[in-house]
This record gives C-alpha cells, sequence and structure tokens, in this order.
C-alpha cells in the first residue's frame, strides 16, 4: 500500500482520462431540484433491489456513504461495492467519502465508476491537488461542511467545486433528526454563490423529510440527500412529489 506522501504525489502527476468534459458543464444537464436517496438507509442484504427502487421512482442520482471508522464512528462501503452497484446501471453514482485520508482511496473509487467525489473540508487529506486530479478525471467535485463546522472554511474553495454538500445532522450514521441550524448555513453559501456568480449546487444530507425538504428548498437548497424517509414506503410518495420528474 502506497503511503499518504506518496499517492498526494500520483494525484498531482496523474494525467486525465480521455476526452475531458467540463464536470460543471454535465451537471448543469441535470434539472433542479433533485431527490438522491442514500443507499445507506436501503436494505444491507440487498442494495441492489434498493437501487431498483431508486430506479424505478426515475430519480437519476444514488448518494453512498464511505465511511472508514475513523474519521467518522462508523464503516460502510468500499469501491468494490460501487463497482458490482454500477454494472448495467444508468444513475450516477454520487459518493461521500468520510475518510480520514481520502486521498488513499481516490483512485480506487474513480476507477470503480464514481460520477461525483465530494470530500470533507475537516478531512487531515483534503487538499486543492485532490480536487483538481478529481475534475481532470471527468468526475465531479464535491465539498462537504460538517453540522458544526463554519460556512466561511468553504470560501477559498467554492471556485473549485461543483457541489458544496451541508450536513443537517451528524456525519456518521442514518436516521437521526434534522437540524435547522443547517438552514443559516444555505442561506450564507447561496449569498455567496450569487455575489461571486459561480454555478455550483448546494447539497443538503440528514434527516431530510417532506417537511425539512420543503425547508431545504426554500432556502435554497438544490440537491437534497434523502434516506431513511426515501425508503419508508409511508414517507417515500409524499416525499417524490416534491421534485419533478428526471428522464
Amino acid at each position: 500500500m502506497r503511503s499518504t506522501q506518496d499517492k498526494k504525489s500520483v494525484i498531482q502527476e496523474k494525467s486525465p482520462r480521455g476526452t475531458i468534459i467540463t464536470p460543471r458543464s454535465a451537471i448543469q444537464k441535470l434539472s433542479s431540484p433533485l431527490l438522491i436517496p442514500s443507499l445507506l438507509s436501503g436494505d444491507q442484504g440487498d442494495l441492489r433491489s434498493s437501487q431498483k427502487i431508486i430506479e424505478l421512482h426515475q430519480l437519476p442520482w444514488v448518494h453512498m456513504d464511505i465511511m472508514d471508522g475513523h474519521f467518522v464512528s462508523n464503516l460502510s462501503f468500499g469501491a468494490q461495492t460501487l463497482k458490482a452497484l454500477k454494472k448495467g446501471s444508468s444513475l450516477l453514482f454520487d459518493v461521500h467519502l468520510m475518510l480520514e485520508h481520502p486521498e488513499i482511496f481516490l483512485e480506487s473509487f474513480i476507477e470503480a465508476g464514481a460520477d461525483l467525489i465530494s470530500f470533507h473540508i475537516e478531512s487531515q487529506g483534503t487538499s486543492r491537488d485532490m480536487l483538481q486530479y478529481v475534475r481532470e478525471e471527468n468526475v465531479l467535485v464535491g465539498l462537504a461542511c460538517d453540522l458544526g463546522t463554519s460556512p466561511e472554511r468553504l470560501v477559498p474553495w467554492l471556485e473549485q467545486v461543483d457541489v458544496v454538500l451541508l450536513m443537517a445532522v451528524q456525519a456518521g450514521f442514518c436516521g437521526q433528526s434534522f437540524n435547522p441550524d443547517v438552514l443559516m448555513k444555505i442561506d450564507r453559501i447561496g449569498k455567496l454563490r450569487r455575489q461571486h456568480k459561480l454555478p455550483f449546487f448546494i447539497a443538503v444530507d440528514g434527516g431530510i423529510n417532506v417537511t425539512t425538504a420543503q425547508d431545504c428548498l426554500q432556502h435554497g437548497a438544490d440537491l437534497l440527500v434523502s434516506g431513511s424517509s426515501f425508503f419508508d414506503p409511508a414517507q417515500r410518495e409524499a416525499l417524490r412529489k416534491l421534485f419533478p420528474l428526471h428522464v
């Protein structure tokens, strides 16, 4: 296994694959707002069936939380799971790296077929070189912000990202209640986006149900990640009706 330092040098030197398609132009083809179901709340014994539910409801994206047991106190999927689910699927895979050193695993998730990769601003391994590397590999770039982190920390990075992912719960576990403090962050990031005329999308992850989804949309969020509510049949239909079809 390469050391962290070795991996950083690979990130800086590796050349892009094939013809470059601008990531931002690719994401602009997707209509907003979007509901993005999270597989962490799906059937862990049959992820393929959960994937089919997403496809049945004509939603173009699926969210995968990747955890290492260090950055957050939980473990989840690996690159091989992504590769298996990607095979034969038209879904776009939104990969959320909750890792202490995302740079160590970055190449494997790109090769497995990630369409969007989000890093945490709080991770030790997050760097501008990483963001640039991902963009050069024709993969969309996201930057995530924990609930307790000031959105001001994101400001120097905003010109490099396609998505800003704001956590509305403590990262690492599904089924938590939505924290309304995130609404002020949406307002702040939205104001910065308008001031600087930047094209990134604002995503919110955690505690998204019919009520909190409407609150986030009213404050200017574009992409909402929902796990427990989406995979609960009693809530799914009402939540789905808030979003237009994307086919």
